[in-house]
């Protein structure tokens, strides 16, 4: 039996009704539309009818269910999209957010014209970062670090998928040094949430994506903008950038910790938003 698109995405936005607005709704029926029945958004309207089979169907409403319970839509069909490309995503690492992006965005707008730099990604995570920048840049060397040995594997298919090389290293910055002298750019997005700010956050997050790489105690808000800083002096070589991604409720007092560490230039960036969402430093 022949079922619309527009049924579909209908159904999606039934069963979501309360638990995502309209929008999202939309987004996450056409996710599920280009995974299970392989129609991408571009394509919808040449696909007004669709004959679906029993398992097609089944997968489907298999899929609505996951929703229904707060999965998130990228870890059902296992990928997610960042500065326009494709990466693997599950449990085991975050989901690309658009804010991240505007991070990358700065770094190549400020250093896109430069030639084989040497970059540094702390807390790669899927790859997102490291991947952009080794696929943007002119001849970057990029190396990437995490502390999740599940992390740094699907960083490694993500560049394979994505056709940049990537140095890949487990280690963990609060407890291990970083080499001398070798990085031109140092960037992370670090966990930075803090423990009493879940309570406002939706259920997709808080009972699906990997808590250890979103969030800090209470009384040790910047601890890892710390281990950066501290170790960024080490491993940057003179003239050097630091780029983090940051919680906007700690802008000033990120902002003071490097300054205190020696480095100038520090600077707040705005998130579309207009929220303190970035943070830039230059090594003397």
């Amino acid at each position: 039996m022949k079922t619309s698109t527009k049924t579909l995405l209908t159904e999606i936005d039934q069963a979501l009704d309360g638990i995502y607005d309209h929008g999202e709704n939309a987004a996450i029926g056409k996710a599920l539309l280009e995974d299970i029945i392989g129609v991408p958004p571009h394509q919808l309207p040449l696909n007004p009818e669709l004959n679906l089979s029993t398992t097609t169907r089944q997968l489907w409403s298999e899929a609505i269910d996951r929703i229904k319970k707060h999965e998130p839509v990228q870890y059902i069909t296992g990928k997610s999209y960042f500065y326009g490309q494709e990466f693997r995503v599950t449990p085991g690492v975050l989901i690309p957010r658009p804010e991240t992006e505007e991070l990358v965005a700065l770094i190549l707008q400020r250093h896109g014209d430069q030639s084989n730099l040497t970059i540094l990604d702390i807390g790669t995570g899927s790859g997102c970062i490291a991947v952009s920048l080794a696929s943007k840049s002119i001849g970057a060397k990029v190396t990437a670090i995490d502390i999740s040995d599940q992390a740094l594997k699907i960083a490694h298919e993500n560049a394979n998928q994505n056709n940049v090389v990537l140095e890949l290293s487990l280690l963990d910055i609060a407890n291990e040094s970083l080499p001398n002298d070798r990085y031109d750019i140092i960037v992370s997005n670090p966990p930075y949430i803090t423990e009493k700010e879940q309570g406002l956050m939706h259920k997709n997050v808080l009972e699906y994506e990997p808590g250890l790489a979103l969030f800090v105690p209470d009384d040790s808000p910047l601890k890892f903008y710390e281990h950066i800083a501290t170790k960024g002096k080490m491993a940057i070589k003179k003239g050097g950038w630091i780029y983090c991604e940051i919680n906007e409720h700690f802008g000033d007092a990120t902002v003071a910790l490097f300054e205190n560490q020696g480095y100038v230039k520090v600077e707040l960036h705005q998130d579309m938003q207009g929220k303190d969402r970035m943070l830039s430093c230059q090594k003397p």
